[in-house]
Formats: C-alpha cells, sequence, structure tokens
C-alpha cells in the first residue's frame, strides 16, 4: 500500500516537471507546506517512492539540461525563474533555434550527463528516450537525437500519449494508487488500454486541469510536444 507521503511527492514531483520553472529555487513543497529546492524533491522522491530511482534521474537529467540551456540563453525573465528566447516567429512558434542548441563551453557538462542517462537505457522507457533525445539535439547530435526518438512508438501521434480518465493505466509516473505501490517501468508517457479504439483529444493548455498534472497527462503532452518540435527541426 503506498503511502500519503509517497503519493505526495509523485504528485509534486510531476507538478514541478510541468511547471517547468526550471530555475526556481523552490519548485516543490514538502507536505507540511515548506518549499523544496530540486535537489531535496530528488532526495525526498527517492527517499519515499522506493524503487523509482531512474524515474528521479531522468527528471533531474531533464532539469539540469534545461538549466544549461537557460543559462545559455539571450533573454531570461529573472522574475519569474524562467527564460523566455528570442523568435523571429512570434511568441508562440515553435520552431527550435539556437536556444536549444548548447554553447561549447556547456557542452561538456552537457556530456556527463547524456552519458549518464545512456547507462539507464536498458530500461527503454519513452521518457528515457524522450529525455536522451533532448540532450543530443542540445549537444548538436542530430542523427542520435532521431534514433532515440524512433524508439518511441507513434512519437507523432500525440493522441496516444494523453489517455482518457477513465483508461489510465500505471506508468513511471503515475501517482501510486493507495492500493498498489507497484507501478509499471515500461513508459513514463501514460497510455490507454484501448488505444485502438479510443482517440482522445489533446487538451490545450490552457485548460490543463489539475487532475491532469497529478495523473501525469501534462507532462506526458509537455514531453510529447518537445520531441515533436525535436524532430520537426531536424
Amino acid at each position: 500500500m503506498s503511502t500519503l507521503k509517497e503519493r505526495h511527492y509523485w504528485s509534486q514531483l510531476r507538478a514541478a516537471l510541468t511547471a517547468g520553472q526550471w530555475l526556481s529555487s523552490s519548485p516543490a513543497k514538502a507536505p507540511n507546506g515548506s518549499p523544496l529546492p530540486w535537489s531535496e524533491l530528488f532526495r525526498k522522491f527517492n527517499k519515499h517512492c522506493r524503487g523509482f530511482a531512474d524515474v528521479a534521474q531522468v527528471a533531474s537529467s531533464t532539469q539540469a539540461l534545461a538549466v544549461l540551456l537557460a543559462a545559455s540563453s539571450k533573454s531570461k525573465n529573472e522574475d519569474q525563474d524562467e527564460w523566455v528566447p528570442e523568435s523571429k516567429e512570434g511568441m508562440y512558434a515553435m520552431e527550435l533555434g539556437e536556444e536549444c542548441i548548447l554553447p561549447a563551453e556547456r557542452k561538456k557538462a552537457g556530456i556527463e550527463g547524456y552519458e549518464a542517462l545512456k547507462q539507464l537505457e536498458s530500461a527503454n522507457f519513452d521518457t528515457l528516450n524522450f529525455a536522451l533525445a533532448y540532450y543530443a539535439y542540445a549537444l548538436g547530435n542530430p542523427s542520435e537525437c532521431l534514433a532515440h526518438l524512433a524508439k518511441v512508438p507513434d512519437t507523432a501521434h500525440i493522441q496516444n500519449h494523453i489517455p482518457l480518465p477513465s483508461t489510465l493505466r500505471a506508468s513511471t509516473l503515475q501517482v501510486p494508487s493507495s492500493s498498489s505501490s507497484s507501478t509499471s517501468a515500461s513508459s513514463s508517457i501514460v497510455s490507454t488500454d484501448s488505444a485502438a479504439t479510443a482517440t482522445p483529444s489533446v487538451t490545450p493548455s490552457a485548460t490543463i486541469s489539475i487532475a491532469e498534472i497529478k495523473d501525469g497527462r501534462a507532462w506526458a503532452m509537455a514531453e510529447t510536444i518537445r520531441s515533436l518540435c525535436l524532430q520537426g527541426a531536424l
């Protein structure tokens, strides 16, 4: 049976990832409401969510790469702890630019993170391959980026990665239920049991609910859209 702290830190991890405030000094909270930095969030997650160290490592690596990219960005919003890349195509353009490529002085740190993630490749779940593709693109390795994305079935079919609430299936980034603390490590993108017959719609980001953040659908959408952008840029 999962504990309250286990469910709490699953929710906090996924809420922090979905928010994407990579430079924030307190992206999460403890059960008593005290703020937690990223490092403490990962430590607490590993402590209370036993058996999912690989999930924490992928999340930590994703945050680390985002920080490296943010530090290299020409435009950063200090008040909101987020970076805003310049774009000639408009504020909501999805075309990737130089903001997703690490400069030479930051590639050493990027390579270290990339190599550490490769040690987890045997787990072979979607979030890992999405993160590996993110690193490969940032390091200027387009062929490796595409190779990682090729390991994720139907990457372009975003609806396959976003489940209907009534057909959610356990995954590495789904909060364990009170009846069981065991979740499958096969995929962080929550999928449906009836993908062949159901066609979930893509929820607009402006209407994402707290429930969708907690059950992993919001982060699944973010990972999928990011990966589609990587594919489209190559």
